[in-house]
């Protein structure tokens, strides 16, 4: 069975999973072999402009507005992207700050031994 669906674009606020909303240039987009919808949040003073692409399951409710309105709840909502450096710099952070823990207990034998005590049997 083939369903043809009407594609949607047009300036929006989005309501995913009822908790989050964004609002931007919205449109339906092919994924594979399922159709998403991708929001085109604009620039801000406070963000720059970014993209975000949810399931269709996942929309709680599409608002069309103007531009000018979804413009100003960008601004308001203030939705920041995530930016892959972000999310690498937090885990080389703990990275880092494991290997200094490893690096001490080996050239601390006192911390290397309190340190067996404590996990002899595991850490459960």
């Amino acid at each position: 069975m083939n369903q043809e669906t009407e594609k949607f674009e047009n300036w929006a606020i989005v309501e995913v999973m009822g908790h989050t909303k964004v609002a931007g240039l919205a449109k339906t987009v092919s994924f594979g072999n399922t159709v998403m919808l991708r929001v085109d949040i604009p620039e801000t003073a406070k963000q720059p402009a970014h993209t975000k692409m949810y399931g269709m399951s996942s929309i709680f409710s599409i608002s069309p507005v103007t531009e000018d309105v979804a413009r100003s709840h960008a601004e308001a909502w203030n939705l920041q992207p995530i930016l892959a450096y972000e999310v690498q710099r937090a885990y080389q952070k703990k990275f880092d700050e494991a290997v200094e823990r490893a690096v001490e207990r080996k050239t601390n034998p006192q911390l290397q031994s309190s340190y067996r005590d404590e996990y002899e049997d595991g850490p459960f």
